[in-house]
């Protein structure tokens, strides 16, 4: 970005912090100058709690007791017993949908790949190829979902897609691109630069989380 004094800051330095600041608040303060207000809008909440298995075995020693790095009540899960296909530990989670007015947002408990919340074209390219021909482990965009998709299916006359919201789950990456390293998966990245699947549960939870979200968006308060 390009400070309110025309400078550029150099990357990773407060004066880069500073003049993102900046701009989001002169872009707020221009919005608020030509507001409408919306005399008693109608406000509403709703929430879905799901269950989350950590496939991730990193995570899984996180939460050991005794390291305790990772504190999360477990459920479906004796931890007397090794880790079996019928004894998985789960976390509970929510997600949720508020609505103000025209406003509309969605809390997705966890940092969700952009693709995601607005699908995956070409204004991703950012003027290049939409995958890097270089990519040796490219995603595979004929599995991908066709639309709408999360921000569309919200609605609403102004839908917000919230990451990390009410919870922290790891990384959300679409099924097609989820990759992990074929004898080391999360604790080393597969080829072609997949850091995310070593900070995620596991490939089950981007699904369960999108099917829990699809739920609760079928939801519509009464005026």
């Amino acid at each position: 970005p390009t400070s309110v004094d025309g400078d550029v800051p150099a990357d990773r330095t407060f004066a880069k912090t500073k003049a993102v600041g900046d701009l989001v608040a002169i872009a707020a303060l221009e919005g608020l100058a030509t507001a409408t207000e919306e005399k008693a809008p109608n406000l509403a909440f709703g929430a879905q709690t799901l269950k989350l298995p950590i496939d991730n075995e990193t995570f899984r020693l996180l939460t050991l007791p005794g390291v305790d790095i990772i504190r999360r009540t477990l459920v479906d899960f004796d931890r007397t017993k090794g880790v079996t296909a019928d004894n998985i530990p789960h976390v509970l989670t929510e997600v949720s949908k508020v609505q103000l007015g025209g406003v509309r947002f969605v809390g997705v408990p966890g940092e969700l790949l952009p693709e995601l919340a607005v699908g995956f074209d070409a204004e991703f390219a950012f003027g290049g190829p939409l995958i890097d021909p270089a990519n040796p482990a490219p995603p595979d965009l004929s599995k991908a979902p066709s639309p709408p998709y999360l921000k569309a299916k919200l609605g609403g006359e102004k839908p917000v897609v919230l990451g990390l919201a009410n919870d922290e789950n790891g990384y959300l990456v679409p099924d097609y691109d989820y990759k992990l390293h074929p004898t080391k998966p999360y604790s080393e990245q597969a080829t072609g630069d997949h850091y995310e699947e070593t900070n995620s549960l596991g490939p089950k939870t981007t699904g369960l989380v999108l099917g829990a979200l699809d739920t609760l968006l079928g939801w519509e308060p009464s005026p």
